[in-house]
């Protein structure tokens, strides 16, 4: 998993994973059992390589009967350009932004413009996700299918919880209903709750990549979640200005361990932060 050279994944591997399992488990609970429909479900290609992770019973519910509503195909087609929009316009010159700070080195760039590339860089994989989870909507409207919404204003968020039930909302359900709720089980004890907690995001945080900045990565928003569990949680509730401001930053942060190749890539860009200059990246 963790090889310097390891090869290429498949592009999307991770979304038709975790919805092939979605129909499979369907199907074993006495669903649909025929293997060309569980392929058609999985492979769907509106959704096949970001996502939304469709719901079995809807999805065939509409394979059986496409919805023709009036005026479904211009809020299709309205959708998918919105989407195609945020995708190129925002997501991609976002994208060169960060590249030309990224590529000018450590000699180069000054902290306030490290913290540009991380304002930049936290944008560009929002927007980029926002906009192939509406063109994937767009396309499957126009098709009569009706998939769920993926975001839900993430950055608006007052918590680490909130957020993550916010963005990528059918990813964050996945892994609720078939790893977390059958691990805790019905024991809602501290014990059970930090230990299934832990696993989770630990198995989240290699479902995003591989390497150990995303084990590192898994284990601080774990850390996160269980310190407004059981610290200041209460605190971001009575004072939603300081959740505005905590949860861009934090989140915002975090994805350096996304945008760095190695550890120490990841340690210089955040010394880079504070101005150190000693160290590249």
């Amino acid at each position: 998993l963790f090889l310097k050279d390891a090869p290429s994944l498949p592009l999307g591997l991770g979304f038709y994973t975790l919805q092939l399992i979605t129909f499979v488990v369907f199907a074993y609970r006495g669903g649909r059992t025929d293997a060309l429909e569980v392929f058609e479900g999985t492979f769907f290609f509106p959704k096949l390589i970001y996502g939304p992770l469709a719901v079995p019973e809807d999805f065939f519910e509409d394979m059986e009967a496409p919805v023709r509503k009036k005026g479904w195909i211009d809020a299709g087609l309205q959708d998918f350009v919105i989407g195609l929009a945020y995708k190129v316009i925002l997501a991609d010159r976002l994208g060169v932004v960060f590249t030309q700070i990224r590529s000018a080195g450590a000699a180069g760039v000054s902290a306030f413009l490290a913290w540009i590339g991380v304002a930049c860089f936290a944008l560009q994989i929002y927007y980029d996700f926002l906009g192939y989870s509406r063109m994937a909507g767009g396309l499957g409207k126009m098709l009569g299918f009706l998939l769920p919404d993926n975001f839900d204003h993430p950055y608006c968020a007052t918590s680490v919880q909130e957020f993550w039930q916010r963005w990528l909302i059918t990813i964050s359900q996945w892994f609720q209903t078939y790893i977390y709720k059958p691990l805790c089980g019905k024991k809602n004890d501290t014990v059970h709750v930090v230990i299934s907690s832990l696993i989770v995001w630990l198995v989240i945080g290699i479902w995003y990549g591989t390497g150990w900045n995303f084990v590192i990565w898994g284990v601080l928003m774990f850390c996160l979640l269980m310190g407004e569990h059981f610290l200041y949680g209460e605190y971001l509730k009575q004072i939603p200005i300081l959740g505005h401001i905590y949860v861009p930053i934090v989140i915002g942060l975090s994805w350096i361990f996304f945008l760095s190749g190695s550890l120490p890539e990841t340690g210089a860009y955040f010394l880079r932060l504070i101005g150190v200059t000693k160290m590249t990246f």
